[in-house]
């Protein structure tokens, strides 16, 4: 309720001493209000009124005696103290209150007070002077580089916003979208609460920005909102009582004068209430609760815990419409801020321009920032660094200290945990009064650093941030809150509860601290330090719990190997070498053990960073050759990219770089020209245009052992792609270079060609539409090369004169492969092709399958084959050839007893002429690849090509897949199959073989060493079949695929091939989609599935699967860690068993997809599964 005059009377007498004694000393201010304020009247009896302070006094009664006989003058008098003379906070807020009849006009009068005073915002010089003072640590306003995350679902509107305060980092490349500040609030809708999330890796300024954000509000940005909140979650952690909202609002962020008043104004104003909680990472308590019903106000008054009340701000159940701003570093995040409602934002930290605007505010003599400038413009590792702003301002720290010592005797630092260490012997040398470094006396500090890193080590240990007076040493506060180190902070415990609390600067301090504190302190030991180094190869469940804490530790663990910090450490424990040394092996141990093969692209960047920081250049030889660099969606900064190029350089000849996905900044790409070992770069992105080849061009000549190149699935076009073609042939060990979806047109093509000539050592060029093959087998002039066209979007071969893609093998009359597949060869084309044939005299590979030729063209080319007893493959798939056809295709064939692959699939084979290709068959005895599928096969048909397999001693591939054939026939191809013992791959699926032919199959597989994949899909098999494979598998340990779906095997079937256990150890993919399989058998599949070590991929869609399946495979798939795809699609699963899959996907890093569309889940907890594990698929493509 508005407050009454009589109350109003009651506070004005009570403060009114305060005032007239805080005005005591601005008689001048107080009079030129006067002169604008009272009346001619009242400033006639002033002016007779000699002495200064009774002057003074007079005013302040006429002011006093105007609250009701002339309240306008009152009211201004009171804001115009309030506003320009900065009076004590709280007679600030009680002055406000009285002045002003609406409390809720009042209450935000004082929150923009509050702010304005914590940054320094006033008109008054004199107000600006009590700015709250940042720490040494503390980093000025640079605007920040902020994108949209590819999990936030929100729309963003296609009008553009008019420009705020803070600006955008403008992309010139990967067409990612930059965000403005105030795009973080634009999707804002009336009664419905908007969640914006804030991500980003320690350091990168989230805490900055929404600091940044609360200065824009106070200097009247984001006119929205009429209050803002703001809360720290190691604060929010102090209070362990509940209460109400109201409470948590007004308790512990600003009371008004009106509490009930001004809450009831906010509930029905949300809309107008920002709400900011920084550090979700640094929060105790878990969010992820269900919302709470508030249906009436009574509920409202009714206490809950910390966790409760933000989780119902989140889920839109407390202040609905209001906007909830949460900042938080990106690990696993509560299940309610991944939803598709809420705005997820990553923050970058710094880009160039950003970096040189920072350093340029920090340093204010002109000379130390063109020397700062120019030393990072001259060291890229230097530079990389400061993207991360908090590292950025650390180093202009260090430097700042060493353009005033003697620069050419300092050695500047090459590590984030080396610039740590330097900026505390800085802060040292200035306790101490030296000048340089050499001057510090380590052990008059001794004390005082031990006790600051065991404070820092306790509050990581007990999750805290914050700690009280008494935890703090005295001798610790005054050198530590000296040079900013320690914060010192009004805690609020309460209403009318206040203490002092301690925090340090930055949490990564708090964790470098730490980190000495277990390097040096003689009450630790070593398995004390073992569970304190929290990097894992994986995350386990156990561990989980621990690691949100901190997230830099390991990092500054590693950075104390380095021989720069042995001195130091020594120094700070005591002179005691041994410890250190001790210790130093422990950790370097521990990061031998974690190089390992099947470590996820993020683990070798957290990896990497490790070896950097020790610059230890044989412990990165040790680790990166037992890595596989391979790289999927992962987001590589700068300083990402330096540390991976340590790692690789310490490597041996031979690294493949794969990059799927990923993002990199331009200006660093050079960064790989750096990396000897490199033999194979590959990068796949649909953002990569022309400005990432022209990068690229000035990097790829440097790497001098390249051997394979690989730029595809992206936008490559000019220039950039012309940039590549000048300096490919500067690359002199490429072999391979593959350019392949990349929208590149003939004339691209024929641009590549022209390159051939120049690269000596060029065996293959692959792009859209064209593959080219080089061998070094003759001089470079002759080139042995080959030929191909794919399908495109235009046909290669024009009808119309000029340059074509045939112009480019005139150089290469030793052409070797030859192939036009899936296009349209233009009729005047056939005659180039024919030439082409008659000329290659060394011509080995032809493939025209699936090409738009005639039949009389087909034939005609078939004429220029007369006589190539040198070809080895030929594939006609596709052709729809007919008898004529055929049989001059088989008269060719006849005359090629080199002929290792023969491609007739989709060609309307009937048993006629199979007769005729047994007998071709028996003449080509070198065949190794034979496809027959799709064709009109019958029993017939295949009793003639199964006479003739016992002569072909080395195939290794047979393709009958969707022919006519029966058991009958299925019997014959076994019979063929016995004595061919080199056999790779069978396929059979499609026919009708039945039980009976399995039963004849079944005992030869364990004679066929080599055999890998088995194909028996749609084949009529039922449980009796199945019966004939028990046992089997697991004497066939090199299988690699079995494909048995859509066969009635039932569960009596799959418990007879998992009986016994198959172990195998090679198999990697397992298909039995649409198998009639039940929950009741899923046990005995999924344990059986568990004991190979290398499965890849699981299909197991289209049956009866229920819970009881998802959470047997919840159990063991942790363990399987080669799975990369589970197919469950079509099945019985319930939201229950999707939740226990999805909670177990955060402990296997290598699962890519589990496909679980049309289950029984409905489709809002589809999209919020989707959104809590996105590698949760629930479309059908």
């Amino acid at each position: 309720m508005t407050m009454d005059g009589a109350q109003r009377q009651s506070i004005i007498r009570r403060i009114w001493p305060q005032l007239i004694d805080f005005l005591s000393d601005r008689s001048e201010w107080v009079l030129d209000k006067a002169e604008r304020l009272l009346s001619q009247g009242e400033l006639r009896l002033v002016h007779t009124e000699p002495d200064l302070k009774k002057k003074r006094l007079l005013v302040l009664d006429m002011v006093l005696r105007d609250v009701d006989a002339n309240p306008e003058v009152f009211r201004t008098f009171i804001q115009s103290v309030c506003m320009e003379c900065s009076p004590p906070f709280e007679l600030e807020i009680t002055l406000l209150s009285i002045s002003e009849e609406d409390a809720p006009e009042s209450y935000s009068q004082c929150i923009l007070r509050l702010m304005r005073r914590k940054y320094g915002i006033s008109h008054s010089a004199e107000a600006a002077k009590t700015k709250d003072q940042f720490s040494s640590f503390s980093q000025r306003f640079v605007n920040l580089v902020i994108h949209q995350s590819k999990t936030s679902k929100l729309k963003v509107g296609k009008e553009k916003m008019k420009e705020e305060p803070m600006a955008a980092y403008e992309s010139k490349d990967h067409d990612i979208p930059m965000m403005n500040l105030s795009d973080l609030f634009k999707s804002a809708q009336m009664g419905i609460t908007q969640v914006v999330l804030l991500l980003g890796k320690a350091g990168v300024g989230k805490s900055w920005l929404v600091h940044k954000i609360c200065q824009q509000w106070a200097e009247e940005a984001f006119p929205q909102f009429k209050w803002i909140f703001f809360f720290e979650f190691k604060q929010l952690n102090l209070i362990k009582r509940k209460l109400t909202l109201q409470e948590l609002l007004f308790d512990y962020f600003l009371q008004p004068e009106q509490p009930e008043m001004v809450f009831q104004f906010l509930l029905k104003n949300a809309h107008q209430t920002l709400v900011i909680l920084d550090s979700l990472d640094e929060f105790m308590d878990n969010i992820d609760l269900p919302p709470i019903s508030f249906d009436h106000y009574s509920n409202l008054l009714i206490p809950r815990s910390v966790s409760e009340l933000v989780a119902n701000l989140c889920h839109g159940k407390l202040l609905p419409g209001c906007t909830v701003l949460i900042t938080s570093r990106p690990k696993q995040l509560p299940t309610l801020l991944v939803r598709s409602t809420v705005l997820s934002v990553e923050i970058w930290g710094f880009n160039h321009d950003k970096v040189a605007e920072y350093v340029s505010c920090f340093f204010q003599q002109a000379f130390q920032k063109e020397q700062a400038l120019a030393l990072l413009n001259e060291n890229g590792k230097l530079l990389s660094m400061c993207y991360i702003p908090v590292l950025c301002h650390i180093i202009c720290i260090c430097l700042e200290h060493l353009f005033l010592e003697d620069s050419e005797s300092v050695q500047l630092p090459q590590t984030r945990t080396q610039f740590y260490l330097r900026m505390l012997q800085t802060f040292l040398c200035k306790h101490q009064g030296g000048r340089t470094l050499n001057e510090v006396d380590m052990a008059q500090h001794q004390t005082i650093l031990g006790d600051l890193c065991e404070l820092a080590f306790k509050g990581l240990e007990e999750k805290k941030g914050v700690f009280d007076a008494g935890e703090v040493p005295e001798h610790v506060k005054d050198f530590s809150c000296r040079f900013g180190l320690l914060l010192t902070s009004e805690m609020k415990m309460g209403k009318d509860s206040t203490q002092a609390g301690y925090t340090f600067a930055h949490f990564s301090l708090q964790e470098f601290l730490a980190a000495l504190f277990l390097l040096t302190s003689p009450t630790v030991d070593g398995k004390m330090l073992k569970e304190n180094f929290f990097l894992r190869t994986k995350w386990t469940l156990k561990k989980e719990t621990r690691m949100p804490f901190t997230e830099n530790n390991y990092v500054f663990l590693s950075g104390l190997l380095s021989q720069e910090c042995r001195q130091f450490l020594c120094s700070l424990a005591g002179r005691n070498e041994v410890r250190i040394q001790e210790r130093q092996s422990i950790i370097r141990k521990i990061l031998q053990k974690l190089a390992v093969a099947n470590l996820t692209g993020p683990r070798i960047v957290e990896l990497s960073h490790c070896v950097y920081e020790t610059q230890d250049i044989c412990l990165a030889h040790h680790i990166a050759t037992k890595l596989s660099f391979t790289f999927r969606n992962v987001k590589l900064m700068p300083f990402d990219m330096v540390t991976l190029a340590f790692l690789i350089n310490g490597g041996s000849h031979g690294v493949c770089l794969d990059f799927d996905g990923c993002f990199m900044e331009l200006d660093y790409l050079d960064i790989w020209g750096s990396c000897e070992p490199i033999k194979s770069l590959s990068f796949k992105n649909r953002q990569y245009g022309s400005e990432f080849a022209g990068a690229l061009s000035k990097t790829l000549p440097k790497i001098k052992l390249l051997t394979t190149f690989q730029l595809t699935g992206g936008n490559l076009k000019r220039p950039g792609f012309e940039d590549l073609v000048r300096v490919l042939p500067n690359c002199h060990q490429l072999e391979i270079i593959n350019l392949q979806d990349n929208r590149l047109e003939e004339q691209d093509m024929i641009k590549l060609a022209e390159i051939f000539p120049a690269m000596g050592k060029l065996k293959r060029m692959e792009k859209t539409g064209s593959l080219f093959m080089l061998e070094q087998k003759f001089p470079p002039q002759v080139g042995k090369g080959a030929f191909a066209v794919h399908r495109t979007s235009h046909p290669l071969l024009p009808d119309a004169e000029g340059p074509t893609s045939f112009d480019a093998l005139v150089h290469f009359p030793a052409l070797q492969k030859l192939w036009l597949t899936n296009d349209r060869i233009p009729p005047t084309s056939i005659e180039y092709i024919a030439k082409i044939l008659q000329r290659g005299f060394a011509i080995e590979d032809i493939n025209f399958s699936n090409s738009d030729l005639s039949l009389d063209n087909l034939s005609i080319l078939l004429d220029s084959l007369e006589g190539k007893y040198h070809l080895k493959s030929i594939n006609f798939g596709s052709l729809n050839l007919d008898n004529a056809t055929i049989l001059k295709l088989f008269s060719r064939l006849s005359t090629m007893p080199l002929l290792k692959i023969l491609g007739l699939n989709n060609n309307h084979l009937d048993s006629r002429m199979c007769s005729h290709l047994a007998e071709v068959l028996k003449t080509t005895l070198q065949i190794e690849e034979i496809d027959l599928s799709h064709n009109k096969i019958d029993d017939a048909g295949m009793k003639a090509i199964a006479m003739a397999l016992p002569g072909m001693k080395n195939v290794k591939l047979i393709n009958f897949s969707c022919n006519s054939i029966t058991s009958a026939g299925g019997q014959w191809i076994v019979e063929g199959l016995i004595e061919s013992e080199r056999l790779e791959i069978l396929k059979l699926s499609g026919n009708s073989i039945g039980n009976k032919t399995l039963g004849k199959l079944a005992p030869i597989l364990p004679y066929k060493k080599h055999l890998k994949v088995l194909h028996l899909s749609r084949c009529q098999l039922g449980s009796e079949g199945l019966g004939h494979l028990a046992g089997i598998l697991a004497k066939c340990p090199q299988m690699e695929e079995i494909n048995l779906s859509e066969n009635n095997i039932g569960d009596k079937g799959v418990m007879s091939l998992m009986t016994p256990w198959p172990q195998s150890s090679q198999l990697r993919k397992i298909d039995l989609k649409a198998c009639h399989i039940r929950d009741c058998a899923s046990k005995t599949l999924i344990v059986g599935l568990s004991c190979c070590p290398s499965l890849e991929e699981i299909g197991l869609s289209w049956n009866e699967l229920g819970d009881e399946t998802a959470k047997e495979l919840a159990m063991v798939l942790p363990g399987m860690i080669r799975v990369k795809i589970l197919d469950l699609d079509k099945n019985s699963i319930t939201v229950y068993g999707a939740s226990m899959l999805a909670r177990q996907l955060f402990r296997c890093p290598g699962i890519q997809t589990i496909r679980l569309w049309n289950n029984s889940i409905p489709r809002d907890l589809e999209q919020q599964l989707a959104n809590q594990e996105p590698r949760l698929h629930f479309a059908l493509l």
